[in-house]
């Protein structure tokens, strides 16, 4: 008798513990005002794969302008001079790579 009631006693914590993290608590997102000031945003993008995947025609950098109007993106395609090493000559540091390790290793053997 007592090893069924340890039982049921278990199975309503289990379900209990379950039906708590499954409540419908609202979850309030910050405004405006508390999530501090929306200083001008400047990142830089740099595409390893021109070609690949088009940031502009596919409408990804007017979606981040909607979403985020203080975030500018400037991308910067690999071609004639604006490879890694050009970049690093001229100071420039992207933000954000987007190359595959292929390209990569393959590169640097050039």
């Amino acid at each position: 008798m007592i090893k069924m009631y340890n039982k049921a006693v278990l199975l309503l914590l289990i379900f209990s513990v379950v039906t708590m993290g499954c409540s419908k608590g609202k979850e309030t997102a910050p405004k405006a005002e508390e999530s501090g000031s929306k200083e001008p945003i400047n990142l830089t993008l740099y595409l390893g794969q021109p070609g690949i995947f088009d940031f502009e025609s596919t409408g990804v950098t007017e979606a981040i302008k909607k979403k985020f109007p203080h975030i500018t993106l400037d991308i910067i395609l690999r071609g004639k001079n604006k490879d890694y090493k050009d970049l690093i000559a001229t100071g420039v540091l992207p933000d954000i790579i987007y190359d595959s390790a292929s390209f990569t290793v393959s590169n640097s053997f050039r």
